[in-house]
């Protein structure tokens, strides 16, 4: 039996692999009867010993390949493997396992003799919610529902980081057995730069300004310099630029991540929150942004003032 597990979403496809390798293992104690080749470690000839080789006490082995196909096969050894993998005996179970996107002939032609084929791509804002809260209930938890979306928000598409930081507010509120709240988010959750100033950004389109300051002053504390903090501000409002533009020429999300090499994920949260601008005020930020930068580089204004400066001109509504 041939199994393949691909995909853009490693976190969900290790996960398939390390139940396959578990229910394997609960019968196979000692892992006699269990090969596994990665990028390093694959040689042809190995392969062809380990798949002729019979099980030892058992009616199965299990031989797991690692990232084989995008990294390590030639050419001249496609052909080879192909015709290796057709001819497998019975007792063998294979599992192909690749990290990323796989393309080529090699791929198409495992995808058709394999009897299983599980593909995991990232997942979209919707698709990351209902995983979370589903993980949540896993954890005898709840959350509630802005507070979710938040959660998403804040971490983005990693499922690594979302499922640390899932299990570390399960922990702690399944100790008073309350909902899991907004509060709690902003609390616990660790952000990174990116995450932050797109929060920021959200604040200003909001026209918020204790919300705006309250998240710029977080970073200011947090040891973030200011000038830095001024170009992420440049660099996220481009991207709005850009992707308004686009959206204005009618693509749809997928097209705009291809043009802009962007992942949809950040394309589908860009789109949203470029809906609280206009193409005008946009334009204006970037010229109050560059002017604030000027006057902390001449010496006209102590950094920290002109930043909080900054922030309340771009929040009053115009």
């Amino acid at each position: 039996m041939i199994l393949l597990i691909s995909g853009e979403e490693n976190f969900l496809s290790s996960k398939k692999l390390f139940q396959i390798k578990e229910k394997f293992s609960s019968k196979d104690i000692e892992n006699s009867n269990l090969d596994e080749f990665d990028e390093k470690s694959f040689s042809m000839q190995d392969f062809i010993k380990s798949i002729s080789s019979p099980p030892f006490l058992s009616d199965k082995r299990l031989i797991i390949l690692k990232n084989i196909l995008n990294t390590k096969l030639k050419k001249e050894d496609e052909k080879i493997f192909i015709e290796q993998v057709k001819k497998i005996p019975d007792f063998i179970l294979l599992v192909i396992y690749e990290e990323n996107k796989v393309q080529g002939k090699i791929f198409a032609e495992i995808e058709k003799i394999s009897e299983k084929n599980w593909n995991y791509s990232k997942l979209s804002i919707p698709q990351l919610e209902k995983w979370a809260d589903e993980e949540f209930k896993k954890n005898n938890s709840e959350i509630d529902k802005k507070a979710l979306s938040r959660l998403v928000s804040f971490v983005g598409n990693d499922l690594w980081q979302l499922n640390q930081e899932i299990n570390k507010l399960s922990t702690y509120k399944n100790k008073n057995n309350d909902s899991i709240q907004d509060e709690d988010i902003d609390r616990l959750v660790s952000t990174n730069i990116n995450t932050n100033i797109f929060q920021l950004v959200d604040g200003i389109g909001e026209k918020n300004i204790e919300k705006t300051l309250t998240f710029l002053n977080n970073l200011i504390t947090k040891g973030e310099e200011i000038i830095y903090l001024l170009r992420m501000m440049v660099y996220q409002l481009r991207n709005l630029i850009i992707i308004k533009e686009l959206v204005s020429r009618n693509l749809n999300k997928t097209e705009i991540a291809k043009i802009t090499k962007k992942h949809p994920f950040v394309i589908e949260k860009t789109i949203k929150q470029s809906r609280n601008f206009s193409a005008d005020e946009l334009e204006k930020m970037y010229s109050e942004i560059f002017e604030t930068e000027l006057k902390i580089k001449n010496g006209k204004l102590e950094p920290k003032i002109a930043l909080n400066i900054l922030a309340t001109k771009l929040c009053i509504k115009k």
